[in-house]
């Protein structure tokens, strides 16, 4: 019986024939590798996060260049103020509702008062041109004040024309100053009137 003998030593195998004693070499076909250690790199410290600028806001091409808040569409619904007009008379412009008509009307009527004045009160002559000049304030009523030629004055008289056609008028009377006034008050009334024509 022949025995074989298998013999290891590094990467020669010996087999040994026990008949024979004849010792063949064989050598190791796989190829030893020494395994190598790859050094472990360290991982490199962590850095903070690196922060953004803010996205700039894009304007549309219209306000391109343009401050921000200016250069804006205005609000077709806005609604510009506008300044009220003063009222007027909201009766009809017949008679003496007409302010022409009565402010000639007063003249004439206060031309006949300083006619009528006595001497010791008023020297006006008749040849005094009087102009009265009116201004509407509510309710059908006027506030009328004169002058006249000689450079007298006459104050606020409060005129109501009669309603609904204006065929006569009313006053509170007008006072009057200036060099023409002799009475010793230094003023002169011309009273009121009740539905003048």
């Amino acid at each position: 019986m022949t025995r074989i003998i298998l013999i290891l030593v590094g990467a020669v195998v010996l087999v040994a024939a026990a008949t024979g004693g004849a010792v063949i070499a064989l050598h190791n076909t796989g190829q030893h590798h020494a395994a190598q250690s790859t050094p472990k790199q360290s991982a490199p410290a962590s850095q903070p996060p690196q922060q953004q600028p803010p996205p700039q806001q894009q304007l549309p091409p219209q306000h391109q260049g343009l401050p921000q808040g200016h250069g804006q569409p205005a609000n077709p619904n806005s609604e510009t103020p506008s300044t009220q007009p003063a009222p007027g008379n909201p009766y009809t412009d017949t008679g003496y509702n007409d302010l022409a008509s009565l402010q000639d009307s007063m003249a004439s009527e206060q031309t006949a008062g300083q006619s009528a004045a006595p001497g010791t009160s008023f020297s006006g002559s008749n040849s005094n041109t009087v102009t009265v000049s009116c201004t509407y304030l509510r309710m059908n009523t006027y506030a009328c004040t004169a002058y006249d030629s000689d450079g007298d004055t006459g104050g606020t008289d409060y005129v109501t024309p009669s309603q609904p056609d204006g065929s006569t008028w009313s006053d509170s009377g007008m006072t009057w100053t200036g060099p023409d006034v002799t009475d010793p008050s230094g003023s002169y009334t011309i009273g009121p009137v009740s539905n003048y024509s």
